[in-house]
């Protein structure tokens, strides 16, 4: 099976690191991928600006996350102008003190599935039922028994095993709109159908992500979230009386 990990050219670091930890857990075929830096890279074509106008994303906070998604984009131009069937796909900050290497041996399409993303982010989305279906799947095979696949929208695309199909699929999104990571909206408008691995085989170690804003936006975009919390409380509570 193909292998493909994403790194930034200024983090030989992180490279350093997956080529250690890949090693030990005895998987091969690994191609590094330069990521798209976002605040560096000249992003003019690369943003349908209405439709992320209308998902509520403010373009200023956003470059690490549509270098991300022109990352990973990469990858899928590559499986189908390849015709690889299906690969492993991941970023470069995974740790596998609980891989468990039947995971690639699972046959996707027949439990249909276009992706099996094998490690999230716990930490957003975690009680968030995906919107397009709210059972979970129940994965049934003979040669890996015991994994559980289902639905729940989590955020990350740290690890993920994609069909060639799954890749069609997400090519069809042309332009950065929306952050890569979030599935029902890949489901929703692109018909890609996505499974969590439960338990997760593949964990993010902790490291200064390249990718969310700096934190002066995070500290105003949590202010404006409180802000907008109070005034709904405000103008939601029942009036009183008496």
């Amino acid at each position: 099976m193909k292998v493909f990990v994403i790194n930034l050219a200024h983090r030989r670091d992180r490279w350093q690191h997956m080529s250690g930890a890949l090693s030990e857990v005895g998987i091969g075929n690994v191609e590094r991928i330069e990521a798209v830096n976002g605040r560096e890279a000249d992003l003019r074509g690369c943003i349908h600006h209405v439709r992320m106008w209308l998902y509520n994303i403010s373009p200023r906070r956003t470059l690490g996350a549509i270098g991300c998604f022109l990352s990973h984009r990469i990858i899928w131009r590559r499986m189908v102008d390849e015709q690889i069937p299906m690969a492993l796909v991941l970023e470069d900050d995974c740790t596998f003190g609980a891989w468990k290497p039947e995971v690639t041996a699972l046959d996707l399409p027949a439990m249909g599935l276009d992706m099996l993303r094998l490690g999230a982010n716990p930490t957003r989305y975690g009680n968030y039922r995906n919107q397009v279906t709210r059972t979970p799947l129940k994965a049934v095979s003979r040669s890996c028994p015991g994994f559980d696949i289902s639905l729940d929208q989590t955020a990350g695309t740290l690890a993920y095993l994609l069909t060639l199909d799954g890749a069609r699929k997400m090519l069809r999104c042309r332009k950065y709109w929306f952050p890569v990571d979030h599935f029902d909206v890949w489901h929703r408008f692109y018909g890609v159908r996505s499974g969590l691995c439960l338990p997760r085989v593949v964990e993010q170690f902790a490291s200064r992500s390249d990718i969310v804003e700096k934190k002066g936006f995070r500290f105003m975009r949590r202010w404006r979230r409180r802000a907008s919390n109070l005034l709904r409380r405000l103008l939601t509570r029942p009036l009183q009386t008496g």
